[in-house]
């Protein structure tokens, strides 16, 4: 993403050049099949990372379209949290119904108390497994590249 005035350099979101990553594992009731639809259905974001959060990250609109993404699938985001609002370009990369979700964000975060605005490029990866009683074991891992 090229956009004037956006401060660039690895200083910013790259420790030593490498990646920065997380990841978290929960399991749900729900079926695999439910989880998928939940996460390739992109308006549903809307609604459980945004309306219903609680914390003071939130999404606050998606422009999405309609039913389920798959691969080249674009969208765009923009929401706020304790350090600023942010704006958000993310294209689908990989989607294999009831296995993985996966998808590319370009992000702008706007500081609240000024200075120049920051440029990210994340990778999020959900992997869904399913469970012996039936329901799914959601793994999701982040990577920062840029």
């Amino acid at each position: 993403m090229s956009m004037t005035g956006i401060q660039r350099g690895a200083d910013n979101s790259l420790r030593g050049g490498r990646p920065i990553e997380g990841a978290v594992q929960k399991v749900s009731q729900a079926a695999p099949q439910a989880v998928y639809k939940a996460l390739a259905d992109l308006n549903t974001h809307l609604e459980w990372g945004g309306r219903r959060r609680s914390g003071k990250s939130r999404l606050l609109t998606m422009d999405a379209p309609a039913g389920l993404a798959s691969p080249g699938t674009e969208f765009a985001t923009t929401g706020a949290d304790t350090i600023g609002r942010f704006s958000d370009h993310s294209v689908v990369t990989e989607a294999t119904p009831g296995r993985v979700f996966e998808f590319v964000t370009e992000a702008v975060l706007t500081p609240k108390r000024g200075g120049r605005p920051v440029e990210w490029t994340l990778v999020h990866r959900y992997e869904i497994a399913a469970t012996a009683t039936g329901g799914s074991q959601v793994s999701y891992a982040y990577r920062i590249t840029r």
